[in-house]
């Protein structure tokens, strides 16, 4: 089904934006 893959999709780019989120959080640090 396309839900799954939308859900993946979505937990995917949720991941990615934490982990750009982190990485800028201990840069400004």
């Amino acid at each position: 089904r396309a839900i799954g893959r939308n859900v993946a999709g979505g937990l995917a780019a949720m991941a990615v934006t934490y982990a750009i989120g982190a990485l800028v959080g201990v840069s400004l640090r």
